[in-house]
Parts: C-alpha cells; sequence; structure tokens
C-alpha cells in the first residue's frame, strides 16, 4: 500500500494530520509550533544537504577525476587493443567486502577473459590531502 498523507488546518493551534501507512488509516494531533519548527528544520537540512552534495561533486570532479580518469582511461585503451574486447568498470557479485557486504569495484574487467586490472593511483601510494579531509567526516 502507499503512503499518503492529508492536512486539515483548522482554526485551534493543532493540525490534524491523517496518515494512511499500510492501508489503515491514523490521526495524529500535532502541535502547530512542533510541527512548523520540524517543517523549517527539515527544509534547512534539506537544503544544507543538496548544497554539501554539489560542493563536493564539483570539488570531487575538480579533484580527481581529470588525472585518476585520464591514466585508468588510458589503461583501459590498451587492454581493449590488446585483446578486441570492452573492459568497463564492474563490480562482480563475487568480489564482496566482507565489513561492508557491498561488491567492490573493479576498474578495468572484462568477465569473458576473466581478466581484472586494478589501476592504484597517487592515493595508493602517497598521502592526497584532498581524500583525507573528506575521510574524517
Amino acid at each position: 500500500a502507499k503512503r499518503g498523507y492529508t492536512t486539515t488546518v483548522e482554526m485551534a493551534p493543532k493540525i490534524e494530520l491523517g496518515m494512511n501507512y499500510g492501508g489503515k488509516h491514523h490521526d495524529i494531533s500535532i502541535n502547530t509550533a512542533i510541527l512548523t519548527m520540524m517543517i523549517v528544520v527539515s527544509a534547512l537540512a534539506y537544503r544544507l544537504a543538496q548544497t554539501l552534495k554539489r560542493w563536493l561533486e564539483k570539488l570531487w570532479s575538480a579533484q580527481s577525476s581529470v588525472k585518476k580518469l585520464k591514466y585508468e582511461t588510458r589503461c583501459r585503451e590498451i587492454c581493449e587493443k590488446l585483446f578486441d574486447r570492452p573492459f568497463p568498470k564492474a563490480h562482480p557479485e563475487w568480489l564482496i567486502n566482507p565489513k561492508t557486504k557491498r561488491a567492490l569495484e573493479l576498474d578495468i574487467y572484462s568477465s569473458t577473459l576473466k581478466l581484472a586490472v586494478e589501476y592504484d593511483g597517487r592515493l595508493h601510494a602517497q598521502y592526497v590531502k584532498f581524500f583525507r579531509v573528506l575521510w574524517k567526516y
């Protein structure tokens, strides 16, 4: 069942909320001051999250993708010319991180040849301040 929300505003200092959840209707009364505060905080948190996301995307693309993708792409091109097959990025279901239970990424992979190349950029060999700042938080 879909979740749906309806609001009814009365002249009293409360707002009656009707909420459909799991196919059942529930009535809830919330003080308008608390509801207003919740809406304002939610809106600010959403705007902050969106701004932070855009900032990080710009920073990430400016800092890392240009150089990393340049050399990783070159490695991919070499593999594709040598074997005359595509070598896309992959997250095979058999390569799982035991801590996070997520599939790990192979940078350059051919499932038909069962061959993978992992491009180790500067991040793997030396301290890169940009990434350490992001990992703190």
